[in-house]
């Protein structure tokens, strides 16, 4: 068994759309309910997030095989209220792997 992380692409989109959706019908507790139009908005967050500077992505394959990804971006955090120094921050907007 071997494991690899890499880079994300464009043509990771459908894998990762199909597995997080999945995962949400499965793990969403019962009062959570996906949008109808929910694979549709998370093709326009997939699509907006490869195209943002500030965004990463990754996706963990097992032998080649899809078994996961996280996506997350760095910007500047500043706390709400604005009382501390503003600083770059990483954050984990999604992540996923397969069982």
């Amino acid at each position: 068994m071997e494991i690899s992380i890499r880079a994300w692409k464009a043509s990771d989109s459908e894998q990762i759309l199909s597995s997080w959706l999945e995962f949400c019908r499965s793990a969403a507790r019962p009062d959570m309910r996906l949008k109808p139009d929910s694979a549709r908005v998370l093709q326009q967050w997939l699509a907006s997030c490869l195209r943002d500077p500030t965004s990463i992505g990754f996706v963990a394959e097992e032998d080649g095989v899809f078994a996961g990804f996280l996506i997350g971006r760095v910007e500047e955090w500043e706390s709400s209220p604005p009382v501390i120094e503003p600083r770059r921050l990483g954050i984990i907007d999604a992540v996923y792997v397969d069982e």
